[in-house]
């Protein structure tokens, strides 16, 4: 007769999976709604007032002026956490490198926004801004790369778990129907069961480790 559990193991840890997608769909979400109203919050305030705000005339200028920078980051981040699921190599460089080039971009308007020059000479301080722009690319890159490979590594596991207890479960079975009157199986047996109980132990420190128990 065919294993019932087997469809309810897959279903839960099909579920975990979901939960992890879950998660990182309302990420996603989130940095979208933020991208999309960046650019448009400065009209919710005033043209006319005159309290500076960042050296800025006002906090609707300021609001107007990082506006872009935010979208363009934003989408950036997009770009070099999905470059991370693509398989097809060549187009997976050239996302990466692309979501690269435009988390600098951003980086550099956010910086001269929030950094001003004072008494830096121009050539010292744009290129002090250029240095900390491609820094900063290149740690969120990593960084976004670290997650990713997390998450296909916990993806990849959670597909092996159901097969992997399955396969447990036929040990133990097969340990069961064998005979305990026969003195050369007795020694088969014993060694099957000790097997069972170390795999069982393994895929329970697995399951832990994941968070499923």
């Amino acid at each position: 007769m065919a294993d019932q559990s087997k469809p309810l193991i897959k279903t839960k840890y099909n579920y975990q999976t979901k939960g992890i997608n879950k998660v990182t769909s309302i990420i996603l979400i989130v940095g979208a709604v933020i991208a999309i109203t960046a650019p448009f919050l400065h009209i919710f305030f005033v043209k006319d007032s005159i309290d500076k705000f960042f050296g800025f005339r006002n906090i609707r200028v300021f609001l107007y002026i990082i506006g872009q920078p935010i979208v363009i980051f934003v989408l950036s981040l997009f770009l070099s956490f999905i470059s991370n699921f693509i398989e097809n190599k060549d187009l997976k460089k050239i996302i990466r490198f692309s979501s690269y080039m435009f988390t600098a971009v951003a980086f550099y308007f956010l910086i001269w926004i929030f950094w001003n020059k004072q008494d830096l000479h121009a050539y010292i301080y744009y290129t002090a801004v250029i240095i900390l722009s491609i820094i900063g690319s290149y740690i969120v890159s990593k960084g976004l790369k670290k997650i990713s490979d997390h998450l296909l590594r916990i993806n990849r596991i959670e597909k092996q778990i159901p097969e992997l207890d399955n396969n447990i479960k036929q040990v133990n079975e097969i340990a069961k129907i064998m005979p305990s009157d026969n003195v050369d199986i007795i020694t088969y047996k014993a060694m099957i069961d000790v097997t069972g109980d170390q795999l069982n132990g393994s895929l329970s420190n697995i399951k832990k480790e994941l968070g499923n128990e």
